[in-house]
């Protein structure tokens, strides 16, 4: 198995509201690094570690979100997954989705892939997703010293 500690590129970055800014203003924020974006060279292999089974979310045309469990699949370049009708609604209205696996062997990290959706797949039965960043996104409470995010790679 591959090691996740990867080199890390960009990052991605937060505004963080609570901390005294770059000229020591109060209030001003900072800016800490949350998570790397990544090239999705890897996402094949990271995702045969964490398995088939993940968590698809999506959001209601209310912005309330919408959390299913789904096996993962991988048809040619894409993701493809079952979706129901709900799931179907809201990613009509919002083509923009995320995939979540729980810990695998490293219990310290899950895996976190965004993608959008681009087609329907077997009559309708599956959808097909084009993953656009993935990460892998430390578990709160975890053990160790490692980064919040790391490069999927």
């Amino acid at each position: 198995m591959a090691s996740i500690l990867a080199p890390i590129p960009t990052p991605v970055w937060r505004k963080s509201d609570n901390r005294v800014g770059p000229r020591g203003r109060a209030g001003t924020g900072t800016v800490e690094a949350m998570s790397v974006r990544v090239e999705l060279d890897g996402l094949w292999e990271r995702i045969a570690e964490f398995g088939v089974r993940a968590y698809l979310v999506t959001v209601t045309p209310e912005a309330t979100p919408h959390v299913v469990s789904v096996v993962v699949d991988r048809v040619d370049d894409h993701l493809a997954v079952g979706a129901g009708r709900r799931t179907r609604a809201n990613l009509g209205a919002n083509p923009t989705l995320t995939l979540l696996w729980s810990p695998s062997a490293d219990p310290s990290y899950s895996l976190v892939v965004d993608g959008t959706f681009v087609a329907d797949l077997d009559g309708g039965e599956r959808i097909a997703i084009d993953p656009t960043s993935a990460v892998l996104h430390k578990v709160a409470g975890a053990d160790g010293d490692g980064l919040p995010c790391l490069p999927v790679s």
